[in-house]
């Protein structure tokens, strides 16, 4: 049974099969002016969270995750943007507290499953924005389903072709953490107990053979491309390709930030999505 919404600022996951449900060690609680909700998507049940402030005449704007972290990562640009935008910001399956199947995921499957899940929160169109793999699963909607895409926002679109193998751009990962807040090392931990090392590494392999740039080609939404000027996984070089491929795409580039920006340049990425999104709505 998938149960609607929880009441904001407490983390009130329960009675859900396969959660991780008893492990509170370094979970993040729901963020004031969010409520937690399941809903179904294919076979799978997916939990988000969505801003309690739901309003009709504010655009919807649904957040995607990378690989190995969850919504927990996203929490930072999810306040920003909650204050414009009906947020909502769901764990995909097999990450967070999501259901969890046996195998991860394809890029594509990850598609449809977000695509059933829009249906039943009632969402017909919305904005995307994606952090790095997420990238890839908003194209694929995109692609998919260009009916039901406002924008896009990519933030760190990977994988970098300069780093060809899940060890280079591992090691590329490990570097970025010099540039990255102190506390995403524990908040990934956590999100990669949630996930476990088989998920982890079937859904590398499945990000590194998405063709992210012959897909670009493809997609006619608007689109913005972002990328953390100290970013050492994505290059300012393969971000410029990504925008330059869209049809209807920008590059903008935020100084200093890293390949997190979503968690650690929350506020100068909602600047950049206002400017982008909110004066083509009116």
């Amino acid at each position: 049974m998938v149960t609607d919404c929880t009441k904001s600022g407490k983390n009130q996951v329960s009675g859900k099969p396969g959660q991780l449900l008893s492990k509170k060690i370094l979970d993040v609680p729901t963020p004031e002016g969010f409520t937690s909700c399941y809903k179904p998507a294919l076979n799978h049940s997916i939990y988000a969270l969505k801003s309690i402030n739901q309003n009709i005449d504010r655009p919807h704007m649904v957040l995607i995750h990378g690989a190995i972290v969850s919504r927990r990562y996203m929490i930072p640009t999810a306040i920003e943007l909650g204050q414009s935008f009906n947020v909502i910001v769901p764990d995909l399956p097999g990450h967070g507290y999501s259901s969890k199947p046996v195998d991860a995921l394809s890029v594509e499957e990850q598609a449809e499953a977000v695509r059933d899940w829009l249906r039943h929160n009632n969402i017909e169109r919305t904005h995307l924005l994606a952090n790095s793999y997420g990238c890839q699963i908003v194209m694929e909607i995109a692609l998919r389903y260009p009916e039901v895409v406002e924008s896009l926002t990519l933030v760190a679109t990977v994988a970098d072709p300069a780093a060809p193998t899940i060890f280079e751009q591992a090691a590329r990962l490990f570097f970025d953490g010099l540039f990255e807040r102190p506390s995403l090392p524990f908040l990934v931990m956590r999100d990669i107990y949630d996930l476990g090392w088989k998920r982890a590494y079937q859904t590398a392999k499945h990000m590194m053979a998405y063709p992210l740039k012959e897909r670009a080609e493809r997609i006619l939404t608007r689109s913005l491309v972002v990328r953390g000027g100290k970013d050492p996984l994505v290059s300012e070089k393969w971000a410029e390709i990504i925008a330059q491929s869209l049809p209807d795409g920008q590059f903008v580039s935020i100084a200093e930030a890293p390949h997190g920006v979503v968690y650690c340049n929350a506020e100068r990425l909602s600047k950049l999505v206002h400017q982008f999104i909110l004066p083509a709505d009116g």
